[in-house]
């Protein structure tokens, strides 16, 4: 892909969202957050990723990194976990990527990072997810599209009866008082398309530094030819494929998406997150779970946060949660959830400053 907007710098942006990010420098000077940290206490967000390649995606988003030269913090001690430092816009900014996937790797690595970094006050997990292909309410979610949580149902938390499984009830819903105001914009018309609007100039940001920095067109958009929707019973043959390349395949493909977006471009969805031990990879189950528990995707480490420290959970579509899954959107995917994260990073800086009355956020 060909983005049309300058290499990324210090000074290059939107001023959608309420964002204007051409000046957003010159402001940050006057925030407290815009200095490197002294101590290990200052820093007040977290990332978090479950595999490299979501940190990759996360680490283009960085504006500074404080630990260039090494750790300058340190940890706590028992803690295990390995951290980079530095700042989004105007937001210190503490990054972990995982040792394992999952909900039990997730939950002592935050439990960890938290005495470590003791005023965190909130989490993102940030990466890529199976998505359902259409919500309840009758949307149409895409690969690349960005999931924003509402909520994380422990979709494989419960019973096992004879003839039945029941969940037990655990629906988790937890944001601090920084960002629940923002997560409630994300679900109106007018709050997600400024969101979409900002993120995706941040994404075109992101892929040109990627494009500066020798990684080419590693997170390219790969084309609406190659956003291909199958029959929920249809089984995938090739299971060790990086891609599916048998007729069959081809031919169930859906036709749904044949007039949607063909260019570039990001759309963000709110809604209810599955969160399991197991990936997700049946279409037939899938579609079961979603009209069951009216969740719109599906991920791994969620769970596990949520009760460790107030969390965000954003992830980019890079597969339909059956068995035609592979890698071919991930890059992308992880990139689109890495500028969605970044614009609501900016967007929560402009409601601090729209509190002295200097911008406002909608």
């Amino acid at each position: 892909m060909q983005s049309s907007s300058p290499g990324r710098s210090p000074n290059c942006g939107s001023d959608d969202l309420g964002l204007n990010l051409s000046t957003s420098h010159q402001v940050h000077t006057e925030l407290p957050e815009r200095h490197r940290p002294t101590n290990r206490e200052e820093p007040k967000i977290a990332i978090i990723c479950a595999l490299p390649l979501e940190f990759d995606a996360i680490c283009l988003a960085f504006d500074e990194f404080w630990d260039e030269d090494g750790d300058p913090y340190g940890t706590a001690p028992g803690d295990a976990n390995t951290y980079t430092t530095g700042r989004i816009g105007d937001q210190n900014v503490v990054l972990a990527l995982l040792q394992r996937m999952g909900k039990t790797s997730a939950a002592s690595a935050v439990a960890s990072m938290k005495l470590s970094y003791t005023g965190l006050r909130q989490a993102f997990l940030v990466g890529i997810c199976g998505g359902v292909p259409r919500t309840q309410n009758g949307s149409d979610i895409m690969l690349g599209d960005v999931i924003i949580s509402r909520t994380i149902i422990q979709y494989d938390f419960g019973k096992r009866y004879p003839d039945q499984f029941i969940r037990k009830q655990t629906t988790m819903e937890a944001q601090s008082n920084d960002f629940r105001g923002l997560a409630v914009m994300a679900e109106t018309m007018r709050g997600r398309n400024k969101l979409r609007q900002a993120a995706f100039k941040l994404l075109n940001r992101l892929q040109d530094n990627a494009n500066g920095g020798g990684c080419g067109t590693k997170y390219a958009f790969p084309g609406l030819a190659r956003d291909k929707l199958f029959e929920p019973n249809y089984r995938h043959k090739h299971h060790e494929s990086p891609s599916c390349v048998c007729k069959e395949c081809r031919d169930m493909t859906s036709p749904q998406f044949s007039t949607s977006k063909g260019a570039q471009m990001l759309a963000i969805h709110v809604g209810s997150i599955a969160s399991g031990d197991t990936v997700m990879k049946s279409g037939m189950d899938r579609d079961k779970i979603a009209q069951k528990e009216g969740i719109i995707a599906f991920e791994m480490e969620a769970a596990g946060i949520w009760d460790e420290i107030p969390c965000l959970v954003i992830k980019g579509v890079s597969d339909y949660a059956d068995s035609h899954k592979h890698s071919e959107w991930q890059d992308f995917a992880a990139a689109t959830a890495a500028a969605t994260t970044t614009a609501l990073l900016m967007a929560y800086s402009e409601k601090r400053r729209a509190r002295l009355g200097q911008f406002s956020y909608c």
